[in-house]
């Protein structure tokens, strides 16, 4: 802008009267051409340096004064032409609002979709354990269902050889017997009073054999179910089957109960009667045990049977081998213990002993706990 130069040469030659029309025309035409206030400033020091090497003889102090001065004139009349908006500059707003509030909506929408995302993960991983405890529970079912495969399977075996053992037991000591009883029958009817002495000799083996014989059948009658459970009770029946098998096995059993368990109906004193008696077949069989502990207490809901041994004890997770320990037997305990709605536990570890613990129901008014209970021991 060279008339810029001028007007400001004119105003520093003492013109003050034109400085103010001057300094304005020059900002309105700056702001016509479209340049800012640094594009000015540079102009006028430009003009101000321009001027100085011009005459380098006048009042340095008095015309910087007076460039400010003007300088001030001008940046004020320096406006930015007031812009009329078209319509398209409207519709261009209007569109621009429209995308704001559109992309409001999206960053709403996708925070809900990050939620939902969460839900999703949250629900796919609680369905993933699901799953898994699915699975366990669908493993631990198919084991159950084996186990009563096998204890199925090991019942009937176990009936048929126990029907075999009775048949034998019959034919073998009760026949024998009962036919010998009968030939010295026969022998004493051929017998004539003059022979006295072997008359009675004979009747005296006859007797015996005959008291063998009841002993046989008193025997098998008390291994199928033994009558002084009915009559008496479960203390008595455990004390008779215990007194015998401490005397066969010599194995010592401590044996304490409380009167409480007589309360129990009959399928649960019998339950917790084979119970005992399977658990001392598997002392006897397995355990090479020397003492043993039978103990029958009564708590607040329940009657609580623990069988205990000190002998050699086995590892409870692992399936039983050929000859391992009696785990049918064991497995049909547990059968028998939920029939009558009880819980099952076992404890033992190689060389620690073996511990069974039976819980099952007791009555809806029970006895005070361990009130009179009958110690005994067995040997």
């Amino acid at each position: 802008m060279r008339g810029y130069r001028s007007a400001l040469r004119q105003h520093l030659d003492d013109n003050p009267a034109r400085e103010q029309d001057a300094a304005a025309c020059l900002g309105a035409r700056a702001a016509k051409l479209g340049l800012g206030a640094s594009d000015l400033v540079r102009i006028h020091e430009a003009s101000v340096i321009a001027l100085g090497s011009e005459a380098p003889g006048r009042d340095a102090a008095k015309n910087t004064r007076r460039a400010k001065r003007f300088l001030a004139l001008a940046m004020a009349a320096l406006k930015p032409p007031a812009v009329k908006h078209s319509g398209s500059e409207t519709r261009l707003k209007a569109t621009i609002g429209s995308l704001r509030q559109r992309a409001g909506e999206l960053a709403a929408r996708n925070a809900g979709l990050r939620g939902e995302i969460r839900h999703h993960r949250s629900v796919e991983k609680e369905m993933k354990a699901a799953a898994i405890r699915s699975g366990r529970l669908l493993d631990e079912s198919r084991r159950e269902q084996e186990s009563l495969r096998l204890l199925s399977r090991k019942l009937l075996s176990s009936q048929e050889e126990e029907r075999k053992r009775i048949s034998r037991d019959l034919h073998d000591v009760i026949a024998q017997a009962l036919t010998g009883i009968n030939l010295r029958l026969a022998g004493i009817n051929l017998q004539t009073t003059a022979d006295a002495k072997k008359l009675l000799r004979k009747i005296v083996i006859a007797q015996k054999l005959l008291e063998k014989s009841m002993e046989a059948v008193h025997r098998f009658a008390v291994d199928l179910r033994p009558s002084v459970l009915d009559d008496l009770g479960l203390i008595p029946a455990l004390n008779s089957h215990l007194r015998h098998f401490s005397d066969e096995c010599g194995i010592i059993v401590n044996f304490t109960a409380t009167p409480a368990v007589e309360q129990l109906d009959s399928a649960s004193r019998t339950a917790l009667y084979r119970i005992v008696q399977e658990a001392m077949v598997n002392i006897a069989r397995h355990s090479a045990a020397r003492r043993a502990i039978v103990r029958i207490s009564g708590h607040q809901r329940s009657i609580r049977l623990e069988v205990i041994d000190n002998g050699k004890g086995f590892r409870t997770g692992k399936p039983a081998a050929a000859g391992g320990p009696p785990r049918l037997g064991l497995l049909g305990m547990k059968e028998r213990v939920e029939m009558v709605g009880g819980t099952f536990q076992i404890q033992s570890k190689p060389g620690k002993g073996t511990s069974i613990q039976v819980e099952v129901p007791r009555p809806v008014e029970p006895a005070h706990p361990n009130q009179g209970s009958h110690p005994t021991r067995h040997r």
